[in-house]
């Protein structure tokens, strides 16, 4: 079985520790490592290939890898860029062959066989959707929905807004009582602690007007209960709004 040997080159920054060579001879599986030379920036490598790896008058694409993360490739031999990653590859044309004469000839067509095939970018790096459930958007795509503004306009057309409201059509609960019936005869605790009387309505008496006034009434009997009962409760430590 034939094999083919082949010599490459690169210069590079003296910095530089580790330059290996990936090829789509194997589909970029393997990194064959370069040997550094004597001048500093320059390395060299000889590989031999098997004609069954490496055919006769055929196109191959190539980079190489520094100090093993950084990608790069030789500007001074023929590159091609690879279009799905965008990844400049150089190009290795293997003499011999009957694709040799072919390639002597004018490359206004080129068919698919000369394309820069390069290695894909890893599945988290390609931008792409990702309809994970298919049918979770038919409700919202296949639904049938009315124009706003005229569903709104439907809807509102028999109401009527108006910021004028009469208070005479509603009058207070406590007009239902009668005026000689009403007394002061529940209590109430303020914010501050002041005890204060509210009339049958539940206003503080002496604040609505003279007649919810005059309504109010002192009485000794139920003064002297609500202490009692306020010094009971402040005994629990609990005060109880009346």
């Amino acid at each position: 079985m034939a094999a083919v040997q082949l010599k490459f080159s690169l210069r590079t920054s003296s910095n530089v520790r580790t330059v290996h060579l990936v090829g789509s001879w194997d589909n970029y599986s393997r990194q064959l490592p370069l040997s550094a030379e004597d001048k500093p920036g320059a390395w060299m490598g000889k590989f031999r290939f098997q004609s069954s790896m490496l055919q006769l008058g055929s196109r191959y694409w190539y980079y190489y890898i520094m100090d093993g993360h950084h990608v790069s490739h030789d500007p001074a031999v023929e590159y091609t860029v690879e279009p799905t990653t965008g990844r400049k590859l150089n190009i290795l044309d293997v003499p011999g062959g009957k694709s040799s004469r072919r390639s002597e000839a004018p490359k206004a067509h080129r068919g698919s066989a000369n394309v820069a095939t390069g290695r894909a970018l890893s599945p988290s790096r390609i931008q792409h959707p990702k309809p994970s459930k298919p049918y979770a958007s038919r409700q919202l795509r296949e639904a049938e929905y009315a124009p706003t503004v005229d569903d709104l306009t439907r809807r509102f057309a028999g109401s009527r807004l108006s910021d004028e409201y009469s208070y005479s059509n509603s009058p207070p609960s406590s007009a239902a009582i009668p005026p000689v019936q009403c007394r002061c005869e529940r209590y109430g605790i303020t914010r501050k602690g002041d005890r204060v009387k509210l009339d049958c309505g539940g206003s503080r008496c002496g604040y609505i007007s003279e007649s919810s006034e005059a309504s109010c009434s002192e009485s000794e009997d139920s003064d002297e209960e609500y202490r009692r009962a306020r010094r009971g409760v402040r005994r629990q430590g609990i005060v109880v709004r009346r």
